[in-house]
């Protein structure tokens, strides 16, 4: 063999090598696509999203769509919501709100509700540094409460808070677009009133609510009647009653006696 046919080849090897990598690297990124997609059109699913059993179980969905999330952004360099506009509107009859028969323009409410809950949670994730350590990244694929790997609750466990309280509106506690991954309250933080910001997002979360017909009217009202009431001024406090004086009693004064009789008060009293 030749030194020319030898060179040639090692060169159509390395080409090959080339191209197998780079089919290996495209089949990877397609895997994990179709992964990612599949996975979360179990997880965004209205089922999963609004039916869910018990908190635990809506808790535990919430953190797994948190690391297939993670997962299309550091593995695919897909941010959030284009992952989340594939889940939602993607070919094939998987997709959870097709626009096919309502036009592009429409908006499913529960699409709404689903995008904007997962979003802000991954927002959050991001916050609280969960996804920079792979301890966070095992126990949101295991569907389990992660740590705190920034700021201030580094270390502790996150919490789970409702932006309409549970007793306000028992039942609430088990929808996903209901929870925020939250650093646990400080000692100063835990007695007090929900903050203007707080306010607003409940009284928006009813209204969506209400609009994707998942509670009824009655119960949007109440919710915004309690909020309201949350945010009202405190009534000032009445004005203490003045003190009980007793009047005076009168002073009697006597009437001067007629002319040509004498003042009785003034006559000397008898001596024994």
């Amino acid at each position: 063999m030749s030194v020319s046919d030898l060179l040639r080849y090692l060169f159509m090897a390395a080409v090959a090598l080339v191209i197998l990598i780079v089919g290996m690297k495209l089949w990877g990124r397609q895997k994990t696509d179709r992964l990612v997609v599949r996975e979360l059109r179990v997880l965004a699913s209205e089922t999963s999203s609004f039916e869910q059993i018990t908190p635990e179980d809506a808790q535990a969905a919430l953190f797994k769509s948190m690391f297939f999330l993670h997962l299309a952004d550091s593995k695919l360099k897909k941010e959030p919501g284009e992952v989340l506009q594939k889940v939602f509107h993607g070919k094939g009859n998987g997709a959870l709100f097709p626009t096919a028969e309502m036009g592009q323009t429409y908006t499913d409410p529960r699409e709404t509700l689903i995008r904007e809950g997962l979003l802000r949670n991954y927002q959050h994730c991001r916050t609280l540094g969960i996804f920079d350590e792979t301890d966070g990244l095992n126990a949101l694929e295991e569907g389990k409460i992660p740590r705190i790997f920034s700021g201030r609750a580094a270390g502790s466990s996150i919490v789970i808070r409702h932006i309409i309280n549970k007793d306000v509106s028992p039942g609430l506690e088990k929808l996903i677009p209901n929870m925020v991954i939250s650093p646990p309250a400080q000692e100063d933080e835990e007695d007090e009133m929900p903050t203007d910001l707080e306010i607003t997002q409940a009284k928006s979360l009813a209204t969506l609510l209400s609009g994707a017909r998942l509670i009824e009217r009655e119960a949007q009202d109440r919710i915004v009647e309690h909020y309201d009431r949350a945010s009202a001024p405190p009534e000032p406090e009445p004005e203490p009653d003045p003190p009980n004086i007793p009047e005076p009693e009168p002073v009697i004064i006597p009437k001067p006696a007629p002319d040509g009789e004498e003042d009785p008060f003034e006559k000397s009293l008898p001596r024994n």
